[in-house]
């Protein structure tokens, strides 16, 4: 029979930390058999799991995967999705055991008493989790680890770094990829003013421009092709693209343009931020000279949206798995992401929801605000769409709910003027960064400018 855990002589070293409890300690066979053990910090929303493979597979290392995006899970990685990407079985091979942690908030929302501390977010809880690890640790096998790694992509790859630099005491070695962002000088503890975010406007305004001509695009910057991107383009689509490889788009990754995997994610995680932070910007697109959506509105104007749809059907993630009348290759995308989240928040999570009669404009990124029923006036943005099936995602609450709450008959307010004024905000939100020169003269920005904006406390510190 194992002991139970001893977590009342934990000191935490962090004082935001309350008293640390177990919840769940159990042994379990999948995704490689480990013990369980599952918990948190008393008087906050950080939450931990610790999988520690039998004595005869550990050999003294402690390896904590760290979450893409924003996190707020503390699961993901020993689900079998997370597993295949790097879980418990590649951490016993490895001869660890793997600590997650939720980064001090749960799904995308913020912790209540944590506020918007971004360095909460990105390093301390997790360094605090791995910390009572090694308590743990020294209890399971009999000593602590002699090393600990952090690693992770995306998200993850951004915050893995701030470990090392911030919690040397717990971590040896730190493995980002796909990471990156601004660098501020040490100890940074200010949130992000981040340029992916005008990159991936950029990115998004591409693909809706180009919707119906990626193929050839594609097709001319894989090996063998004629090497020109611009064939075919209108002198708008010409320019759109111009701005976005001058901003570091890399050549032969333009099919990532057409079919992305979860980039929209951005957008519909700090469009309401956007919108509150620099609300002038989304009403001067529309209405002052200098700005696409007053000077030439024909290059928006057929893609526009605003009108109440009513509600068909909700879609859990679930039904949208394995319901037959999703199986077509138009649902393959939406599919495949629901699948990666349905691991970590479940497949009764209501996902989609089916709207009647939607108009002609274009759909990815609107805005979708129930205006009748339980779920009135939650703000979600459409993460993915198929015929009239339209994902939704937000901020905050609307990430954890979802559309739960919505009913058939509901109204939505279906609303993509944003969305639009975000694709071109790349031009009017220009950083000192050099993949910012092609939208200056002589240091002066070509179009009008609104103050650079702060990215989500979630994402972290520089």
């Amino acid at each position: 029979m194992t002991a139970s855990i001893d977590c009342a002589s934990y000191q935490v070293t962090d004082s935001f930390f309350g008293e640390p409890y177990v919840d769940v300690d159990e042994w379990r066979e999948q995704p490689h058999p480990h013990r369980h053990v599952h918990g948190g910090f008393a008087g906050c929303d950080t939450r931990f799991t610790f999988y520690f493979p039998s004595a005869e597979e550990w050999q003294g290392r402690l390896i904590q995967p760290m979450e893409g995006a924003h996190a707020g899970h503390e699961d993901f990685f020993g689900s079998a999705l997370g597993d295949a990407m790097g879980g418990v079985a590649l951490t016993a091979r490895l001869g660890g055991y793997m600590v997650e942690s939720n980064m001090g908030h749960i799904g995308d929302d913020i912790d209540p008493r944590g506020g918007d501390d971004p360095t909460l977010y990105g390093w301390r809880a997790a360094a605090e989790a791995a910390r009572f690890s090694k308590h743990v640790a020294a209890q399971v096998y009999g000593t602590p680890p002699h090393h600990a790694y952090v690693w992770g992509g995306s998200g993850g790859g951004r915050r893995s770094p701030l470990l090392l630099e911030n919690a040397p005491d717990v971590f040896d070695g730190a493995l980002p990829f796909m990471g990156g962002g601004d660098v501020a000088e040490f100890p940074a503890t200010k949130r992000i003013r981040g340029a992916q975010v005008m990159s991936f406007a950029c990115m998004f305004n591409v693909q809706r421009l180009l919707r119906d001509k990626m193929e050839p695009l594609v097709d001319a910057t894989r090996p063998g092709g004629s090497g020109d991107p611009f064939a075919g383009l209108t002198t708008h689509e010409r320019e759109e693209l111009a701005s976005l490889y001058r901003q570091g788009f890399p050549r032969g990754d333009e099919y990532m343009i057409g079919a992305p995997m979860g980039q929209i994610w951005l957008w519909s995680s700090i469009a309401d931020q956007l919108a509150e932070q620099d609300s002038a910007y989304f009403e001067n697109f529309w209405t002052q000279p200098g700005y696409v959506g007053h000077d030439h509105p024909e290059v928006v104007r057929d893609d526009v949206l605003d009108f109440a749809a009513t509600v068909e059907r909700v879609v859990t993630i679930g039904e949208l798995v394995s319901d037959p009348a999703f199986a077509g290759p138009e649902y393959q995308l939406i599919r495949g992401t629901a699948a990666i989240l349905g691991a970590s928040m479940g497949t009764d999570l209501p996902y989609a929801v089916v709207l009647k009669d939607v108009p002609a404009g274009y759909r990815l990124g609107t805005g979708l605000r129930p205006e009748t029923g339980d779920a009135a006036g939650r703000q979600l943005y459409c993460t993915g769409v198929a015929g009239d099936l339209f994902v939704g995602d937000g901020h905050g609450e609307a990430n954890v709910k979802r559309f739960g709450g919505v009913r058939a008959g509901d109204r939505i307010h279906v609303d993509n003027r944003r969305f639009l004024a975000f694709c071109y905000f790349h031009r009017h939100h220009v950083m000192a960064e050099p993949q910012f020169d092609s939208l200056r003269l002589d240091g002066v920005p070509v179009y009008p400018q609104h103050p650079v904006p702060l990215m989500s406390p979630l994402m972290g510190v520089s």
